[in-house]
């Protein structure tokens, strides 16, 4: 054995022994410190989050910083959803304030992942009612707005105008 033959075996480092709660609590801690949650964020909540990301692959950074990107925004529904179904129940407000989020648009989340993903809902709230009635109302404001027009078309002819 040659002086320079350590060199090729290269030592693990060092990683102590944590046990996963103190894992979960030291993430929650430095996930509060760098979002400044207000209510902190539960450990239970950052697994969530966590096991999300995984799942999807998406970086936690992107979640919260309130990427918008499909792949994202399926992941931050189901980490909606999946708080809200906890038996805690926080409140939307407050899974807004973590999410950084409005509480409707985690109501939306919610109800939007239950519906997609075939799962019971969280919340009275129903997307599809929801969407189908914004259509109604944009349907409408469109007719009315080409009845205004045409009628100020005819006014114009008729010199009312």
């Amino acid at each position: 054995m040659t002086f320079d033959s350590h060199a090729q075996f290269e030592a693990e480092p060092y990683r102590p022994a944590m046990n996963p709660e103190f894992f979960e609590r030291h993430e929650a801690i430095a996930l509060n410190a760098r979002y400044r949650f207000d209510p902190p964020l539960p450990p239970r909540v950052v697994a969530v989050i966590r096991d999300a990301c995984d799942k999807h692959r998406i970086r936690i950074k992107d979640l919260m910083d309130g990427e918008r990107t499909r792949p994202v925004c399926i992941c931050r529904n189901e980490v909606v959803y999946r708080i809200r179904d906890h038996p805690a129940k926080p409140s939307f407000p407050t899974i807004g304030k973590w999410m950084g989020r409005d509480h409707t648009s985690c109501l939306w989340a919610a109800s939007r992942h239950a519906a997609d993903n075939g799962l019971p809902p969280v919340t009275s709230y129903d997307a599809e009612d929801v969407r189908a009635h914004n259509a109604r109302r944009r349907a409408l404001s469109h007719a009315k707005e080409k009845r205004e027009r045409r009628d100020r078309k005819q006014a114009r002819k008729e010199g009312r105008i």
